[in-house]
């Protein structure tokens, strides 16, 4: 055995032995969390609720006292989260424990598909590029608002947005009319020629595209690192099309047959597209009620299901708007008072 070789068996066993270490504090480290968590959310009888202020001085002090990192992150859009570059938390998953679970979920799909008053309820991560891991909660949830005007770079966020909206009528209307002119069994490139983008004469040229195959929904095909996890279904790519959305998959695919016109928007508005269905698989009837019968036999709960992430998504939803409206009812008070940011103790 040569010293390159020994040298890289050493550095593996110092890494995995490493990796279990820092494993072992952050479990510990989620288990005071936990701790913690039922003092804030569900505390004993006559025993006083921490305040967020104490929450937070706890967690910091065990951090300093475990060699951990403590840190709280100010308030957060999704999009800000993944586009940090101070805080990992955008790129970080939970950890694949059970082999057989689904495709572990982002940090930001935990914090903003979940329930929004699901606050002081710790998770575990892992950084997807350092591997360092993390434990974590959410302290607050704020509803959108209104932000302040005199910030030079709203301003120039809310112009850009009032011309969009300006704008979408007048794309949607010439989408009508060029409707008119590719309706029919005239190719959508001849029927076009000449026409542009606004109408008038000196504009951009209109193009055709003939797009790939593609299903509303897919799931990745990409080797997953467990390979006993089933990856979540998510929109279709179209490489024609930049950010088709929910809306632009239900014109295609639920309101337009076989040679059908359609005038549609791309998920954020900012596309107007005039789409053509050429082909659909099942192209038949009876192939469409095999496919739909196909669909019934199939188990929805089963680990390997496609669907059973879907499900557990909209149960988690519907769970959570039958507790807001139970709350409600019965007029169930809110005693805690919540700090902003989530609150990261990370190895």
């Amino acid at each position: 055995m040569n010293e390159d070789l020994k040298s890289e068996i050493r550095d593996q066993l110092l890494r995995e032995r490493t990796l279990e270490l820092m494993k072992d504090k952050i479990s510990d480290a989620e288990l005071f969390m936990n701790e913690l968590s039922d003092k804030i959310t569900n505390p004993e009888e006559g025993a006083t609720r921490p305040t967020p202020e104490e929450a937070s001085k706890a967690l910091k002090e065990y951090a300093a006292e475990h060699q951990l990192i403590y840190n709280i992150t100010p308030m957060m859009s999704a999009q800000e989260m993944s586009e940090s570059e101070k805080y990992p938390l955008g790129t970080a998953r939970e950890p694949s424990i059970n082999q057989f679970a689904a495709q572990p979920r982002t940090v930001i799909e935990q914090l903003f598909e979940t329930p929004v008053n699901l606050t002081y309820i710790p998770y575990e991560a892992e950084d997807s590029f350092s591997s360092g891991l993390l434990s974590y909660w959410k302290t607050k949830h704020v509803d959108a608002t209104i932000p302040e005007f005199d910030d030079p770079e709203i301003d120039q966020q809310i112009t850009e947005q009032l011309k969009l909206e300006k704008a979408r009528p007048l794309a949607q209307k010439r989408g009508e009319e060029l409707k008119k002119l590719i309706s029919g069994d005239k190719e959508m490139s001849a029927a076009i020629e000449g026409q542009t983008i606004t109408g008038k004469k000196e504009g951009t040229e209109l193009s055709t595209t003939t797009t790939e195959s593609f299903s509303w929904m897919r799931t990745s095909t990409a080797n997953a690192s467990n390979p006993f996890s089933m990856p979540r279904p998510e929109l279709s790519s179209i490489s024609a099309v930049a950010g088709a959305g929910n809306e632009f998959m239900e014109e295609v695919f639920d309101n337009l047959d076989n040679g059908e016109v359609g005038v549609v928007m791309n998920a954020d508005k900012t596309v107007c597209y005039v789409v053509k269905v050429i082909n659909r698989i099942p192209s038949t009837p009876g192939g469409l009620t095999a496919m739909y019968q196909e669909f019934l036999k199939e188990d929805m709960f089963f680990f390997f299901s496609p669907y059973l992430p879907m499900a557990q998504m909209e149960q988690q939803q519907t769970n959570f708007e039958w507790s807001q409206e139970l709350e409600a009812k019965y007029q169930v008070e809110k005693y805690f008072e919540q700090v902003e940011g989530p609150e990261v103790v990370a190895q």
